[in-house]
């Protein structure tokens, strides 16, 4: 935020609460955007449209249950940025619901025929902390040299896992250990149906998704990729 200088102290504050506000529509209506337990997520409500840059409880919310609906969001991080965008613009699409791309009263709705709690608890496993956990390092020359890249501990490990950014799985257990098999943490409820059989897979590099088909051309799964670079580019065709 750039520095901007006022006449007396009472306008500097009232512009603070103004430009605070502005980041976040959660924020001007009063809704907590930080507060994030599993009471809160499994019973957030949508108070006003949810759109880009949008974060807290419900965008949460509606990540999971993207997820449950093979429609991924990418990593759960409770902030609505362009995977989710996608991931709600195909989901409507499929739905029949109007194209908004951002989460309207209709979609949210929709979205919460699903009724299952969105977060659940978890007990950690011998499997989740046993690793090896090894620190990657920056150097290329010296990732080369590894024998793989893999987590670096096991709250990425379990990230990975439930789908979750690991700074928010932290953030949803501040008092627990996450390295102690047994420890009984709230995880992401990303547990659904079984995909569906597709007939036809298209990976598409205009915006880095893989969707799965049915034999109408409907679009059963959409999951965000990372594809192809300039060094290793896509292969086109079949």
């Amino acid at each position: 935020m750039k520095e901007h200088r006022h006449p007396d102290f009472k306008n500097t504050i009232i512009y603070f609460f103004v430009a605070v506000a502005s980041l976040s529509p959660a924020f001007a209506t009063g809704a907590p955007t930080l507060q994030l337990t599993a009471d809160i997520v499994n019973d957030a409500q949508l108070i006003d449209t949810v759109g880009p840059n949008t974060r807290g409880a419900a965008v949460m919310r509606a990540q999971i249950l993207l997820d449950r609906a093979h429609f991924s969001p990418g990593e759960i991080d409770a902030v609505f940025g362009s995977n989710t965008q996608k991931a709600i613009a195909a989901y409507q699409k499929n739905n029949g619901l109007k194209p908004s791309a951002v989460i309207d009263e209709a979609t949210w709705a929709a979205l919460n025929s699903d009724t299952a709690p969105v977060l659940t608890q978890y007990a950690i496993a011998d499997a989740d902390v046993a690793g090896p956990y090894l620190p990657i390092p920056a150097d290329m020359l010296e990732k080369s040299a590894m024998p793989a890249l893999g987590y670096e501990s096991a709250q990425e490990a379990l990230g990975e896992k439930f789908h979750v950014s690991p700074q928010l799985l932290l953030r949803l257990n501040p008092s627990k250990d996450l390295t102690r098999a047994g420890e009984e943490i709230v995880v992401p409820n990303v547990a659904g149906a079984p995909l569906p059989k597709g007939a036809t897979v298209i990976v598409d590099q205009s915006d880095s998704t893989v969707a799965l088909l049915d034999a109408s051309g409907k679009i059963l799964a959409l999951l965000p990729a990372t594809i192809g670079s300039q060094h290793d580019p896509l292969p086109i065709g079949r």
